[in-house]
């Protein structure tokens, strides 16, 4: 993917968020653009890794067709293989 596509890529998803999702990361993004800044997980973003990374290793194993359907339902504008 060139920069005309990752750019084009980003408008269209930014264009198809809610106000809630949009008002949650349009701060986040006016600082990486502005200043450099780098991202910083959130609380609930470190709680969700942590607690990923405690997991027993047989329990975080989920089947293909679980993952994509998943990815599916949070990505309805993405084709999967």
């Amino acid at each position: 993917m060139d920069i005309a596509e990752k750019r084009s890529d980003l408008l269209k998803r930014i264009s198809t968020l809610d106000d809630q999702q949009f008002e949650r990361i349009f701060d986040e993004m006016m600082a990486v653009i502005q200043h450099g800044k780098t991202y910083q997980l959130t609380e609930e973003e470190n709680f969700a890794i942590d607690q990923a990374l405690g997991d027993d290793e047989s329990t975080r194993r989920l089947q293909k067709n679980q993952v994509v359907a998943e990815a599916k339902g949070k990505y309805p504008n993405l084709k999967f293989k």
